[in-house]
């Protein structure tokens, strides 16, 4: 996995989103088990990344406002 590549090598990491757990999730009454583990490697993904791509406004709103609910 690219984050633990970067410990030891000198990266720039640059995500981008496919689909956003934290908002797909939001909305569903009954979360999958598999779910938590998503969420665990968005939250990673996120936090490491030295820059993080969002493909719209919407998106990167999501983006923001999501990064502190995980």
């Amino acid at each position: 996995m690219r984050i633990e590549l970067k410990k030891h090598q000198p990266l720039v990491q640059v995500h981008t989103y496919h689909s956003l757990g934290a908002v797909k999730y939001s909305t569903v009454d009954k979360i999958p088990a598999i779910a938590a583990k998503r969420l665990q490697i968005e939250k990673a993904c996120l936090e490491s990344a030295d820059r993080v791509i969002a493909t719209s406004s919407h998106e990167e709103e999501d983006l923001r406002n999501t990064q502190t609910s995980f």
